[in-house]
């Protein structure tokens, strides 16, 4: 690969550097010669940049102001060809973007505008770094929104950088949102410094004076010029923000208290909080507060579906965990409104109803099918209890390498009814193979007090235990980077959605973590289907197809959520999708010409729909 730079600062060096680093041919070119040639001499830059040689580019990057970027590109246009892909990476976009995207076009060139959202407070190349954008997001502004093919180019030709995540959007909406996140910053904090004050106070320079003024130290000149080009969105937030200050002016001069807080209450809604373990205090605060309209955000656990608990005008509802809540449970969130609310639910691993509902077309689902940056996907393996010294031996080498392990069980103490593992004995025998002082182990369970299970977890989460045993209770909510197996034991025991959960608690970190399914010899068909795919795919809603397979799809008009509430003579709603859209999108054109079903020759689907409806005051089916 070879990469051309235009323009060695910050933003091109850091560039160069992270290219170089990748094992690309980075060519360049700065206006000023001696900045080149220490680039050379650094390793990070191969050689120049010039006419004959940058057709030969896979990708260019431009790195210089606005005006420079516009004639730069002018000039060398005729010369670049249909080969490299150009992006240039200035603060503003609309004028570069206006005056550059007719003259690629003319040329024959691929040129997009591009903002690396990545900076620090000191310029040029001598600061640049190689890992400057690692993390970070890169906005891309294209001549073309249809060109999936470029955009998908173009996300690899930039990975080597280092960017987490690439956004697509207009010149127009970047130089908004610019000026508001970075340009205002400068701005108030440029302002901030000038106070004929701000000499006085030098010596107390605390954390928040620190990051405010951060940003005002950067290139005079650089600024100067993107302010110029964005000025309209910049006075625009400007007048906001000085109307904004009048207010605070005004209440201290009115020793207004009330105006003041509302002021400094760092959110535009009031937020509260409310669950099992909420003290009268807050929990009366924050019932008093929705019920009256003046918190407008209220976070929870099952409380929320208290009947206590009544909204002013509920217009959201956000179901986390969905898996963990029952229809009912669900349903009356959808009652503590007049007109019912929007409803998101969002779960790793869908039941089998939900994704029913997807089937018959009465849930719409979006899929978050990538991982987090910097971390890797977890390895599942399935192992017999005649391999546990296998394991053990696996865990030993982790542990030495400075990782944490889970061991969970489905049962807390032994059963006369099922042959599984249970916690008691288990802790027992970790307790000998990993004693103390080498190794500690901690245990966690849903009938220990509150605070021996809290003091439990933390003893976990700061690494003072390696092995944390316990029972199902650690299935959400659960977040220790540094854990890196998971064992469970009697797989078998449990189905496809607590497995995948019970899996997700590792793998949080960049190192890479394991889930390893323990189990007896002897497995039913449908045991086996189970843990085999777990080790197939780490892909929760794969999984959940699969779960709709072997369960069924539950009750779509009622409360159950897996098994076969009614008898389908031939079709199979998991095998025979093409017939289910055909379906759908009949019954649609049904009821967008007769909503209501009035029409005559619609009486045989109104019998059906009351039959099915019943008279429940609740309309499951509504429910997702």
């Amino acid at each position: 690969m070879t990469v051309g730079i235009v323009g060695l600062g910050l933003i091109g060096g850091s560039f160069a550097k992270a290219y170089h680093a990748a094992g690309a041919t980075v060519l360049a070119y700065n206006r000023s010669r001696s900045v080149l040639d220490f680039a050379v001499m650094s390793g990070a830059v191969d050689g120049e940049l010039t006419q004959d040689n940058v057709s030969a580019c896979d990708l260019v990057l431009i790195a210089l102001y606005p005006e420079a970027t516009v004639a730069w590109f002018r000039s060398m246009a005729a010369h670049i060809g249909p080969h490299p892909v150009v992006v240039d990476c200035g603060g503003t976009k609309r004028t570069i973007c206006a005056a550059c995207f007719p003259i690629a076009q003319a040329h024959g060139v691929t040129f997009l505008g591009g903002h690396p959202m990545a900076g620090t407070q000191f310029s040029g190349f001598k600061n640049a770094k190689a890992d400057l954008f690692h993390g970070a997001p890169m906005v891309i502004v294209p001549p073309d929104f249809d060109d999936v093919l470029l955009f998908d180019r173009v996300k690899q030709l930039l990975k080597p950088a280092g960017f987490a995540r690439f956004s697509f959007t207009t010149a127009q909406a970047h130089d908004e949102m610019i000026a508001f996140t970075s340009q205002m910053a400068h701005v108030v904090s440029n302002a901030y410094i000038k106070s004929p004050t701000a000499a006085q106070h030098k010596g107390f320079s605390a954390g928040s004076y620190k990051d405010m003024t951060r940003v005002a130290w950067l290139s005079p000149e650089m600024w100067a010029e993107l302010f110029l080009e964005n000025k309209d969105n910049l006075l625009h937030e400007l007048d906001i923000f000085i109307a904004h200050l009048g207010e605070y002016r005004d209440a201290m001069q009115r020793d207004d208290l009330t105006a003041l807080t509302r002021l400094l209450d760092g959110l535009t809604v009031r937020v509260a909080i409310l669950t099992g373990a909420s003290k009268a205090r807050e929990r009366r605060a924050a019932l008093e507060g929705v019920a009256s309209g003046e918190v407008q955000l209220l976070v929870g656990t099952h409380a929320l579906i208290e009947d206590r608990v009544r909204f002013a005008n509920l217009g959201l509802v956000v179901i986390d965990e969905q898996h963990r809540f029952g229809v009912e449970q669900r349903a009356r969130m959808w009652t503590k409104n007049e007109q019912p609310p929007h409803v998101l639910v969002m779960t790793a691993t869908p039941i089998p109803r939900t994704l029913a509902m997807t089937l018959y077309g009465d849930l719409d689902v979006s899929v978050i099918d990538e991982l987090p940056p910097g971390r890797r996907p977890v390895r599942t393996v399935h192992y017999t209890d005649a391999a546990r010294l296998r394991v053990w031996g696996f865990l030993r080498q982790e542990i030495a390498r400075g990782r944490q392990a889970y061991v969970v069980y489905p049962l807390i103490e032994e059963s006369e009814s099922m042959d599984y593992k249970d916690l008691q004995d288990g802790y027992e025998a970790i307790s000998r193979d990993f004693p103390l002082p080498e190794y500690v182990v901690e245990v966690v369970h849903g009938r220990m007090k509150p605070e021996d299970k809290e003091a439990a977890m933390r003893r976990f989460k700061s690494g003072e235990a390696q092995i944390l045993v316990s029972t199902t209770v650690i299935e959400v909510g659960v977040d220790v980077p540094n854990a890196t197996v998971m064992v469970i034991e009697s797989a078998e025991r449990f189905g496809l959605s607590q497995l995948h959960q019970l899996r997700g608690r590792v793998g949080r970190g960049a190192e890479q973590s394991y889930c390893i399914l323990m189990s007896g010899e002897k497995l039913s068909k449908e045991a086996r289907a189970r843990l085999d795919a777990m080790c197939q795919t780490n892909d929760g809603f794969r999984l959940a197809e699969l779960d709709l397979k072997l369960r069924g799809a539950g009750d779509i008009a009622g409360t159950q959520q897996s098994g076969m509430a009614f008898d389908l003579k031939i079709a199979n709603p998991t095998l025979d999708v093409q017939i289910l859209q055909l379906t759908r999108d009949a019954a649609g054109g049904v009821l967008a010409a007769d909503a209501t079903l009035a029409a005559p020759e619609h009486a045989g689907l109104r019998e059906l729909k009351r039959r099915y409806s019943g008279e429940k005051s609740i309309d499951f089916s509504m429910i997702s």
